[in-house]
């Protein structure tokens, strides 16, 4: 018996040494929540944007990661790997500017069927074009910063007052009957998307002073501000 036990924990240790030298080094691109599983509702952690992290990937979807004493789950769509870039966002094509007496006329000095040293027929106006410049295209501007990347239907929850400071968010029908570390007593506003409803109470297990939020809450109030040690989100 003793030798089969050896068996199994020899076998173990070297999965585990395996998968130690299958991940990579890899950030975070946003903050998102580390779960206990792939798909699992248990929250057992929060990353920031930009935490460097340790990652093996699979064809799930889901990636597991590693970061000092810390390992659980994520989502792949916001880890990158190193050397790895995220790809670029489109941008807006500009919008094309008619050109004043540009049809039915003469084209003087623009060789070419049709458009130019001779007549451009059913073409606009039927004026005569002198050679007029065209005027300057639009640029397309840069992109407005977008809001954080939030799934259907959940809450979001801040350290500060108007939705800022640090922040983890929760899916529709997650519960935390206890917050992760450095959240206890720390809430202080809540962001509500999609159609959700969050309880926040001030003791562990959605016991104590509660209050139910339906909307955005840049203020939390009362018993409940800074006070809150459960959540419950549905």
């Amino acid at each position: 018996m003793k030798s089969f036990r050896l068996a199994i924990f020899t076998a173990m240790a070297a999965l585990a040494s395996v998968s130690a030298a299958l991940a990579a080094p890899a950030t975070v691109t946003t903050n998102v929540n580390v779960r206990s599983g792939p798909n699992a509702k248990g929250v057992i952690d929060v990353l920031r944007a930009g935490t460097r992290i340790d990652a093996q990937c699979d064809g799930s979807g889901w990636c597991q990661v590693s970061y000092g004493s810390v390992s659980g789950w994520v989502s792949g769509d916001y880890v990158v790997f190193d050397g790895q870039t995220q790809p670029p966002r489109p941008q807006p094509q500009p919008v094309p500017v008619p050109v004043p007496g540009n049809g039915g006329g003469w084209f003087p000095g623009n060789p070419g069927p049709g458009n130019g040293g001779g007549w451009n027929p059913g073409n606009g106006n039927g004026g005569w074009n002198p050679g007029w410049p065209q005027p300057p295209r639009p640029q397309p501007q840069p992109p407005r910063p977008q809001p954080p990347v939030y799934e259907d239907a959940g809450a979001c929850f801040f350290s500060e007052r108007n939705m800022r400071g640090r922040s983890f968010c929760l899916d529709q029908g997650e519960t935390m009957d206890s917050l992760p570390r450095g959240w206890n007593d720390a809430i202080r506003s809540v962001q509500v998307f999609g159609g959700a409803r969050v309880d926040l109470c001030s003791d562990q297990f959605q016991y104590g002073a509660c209050v139910t939020l339906r909307s955005d809450t840049p203020r939390l109030r009362g018993q409940i501000d800074s006070q809150a040690s459960s959540v419950d989100v549905y």
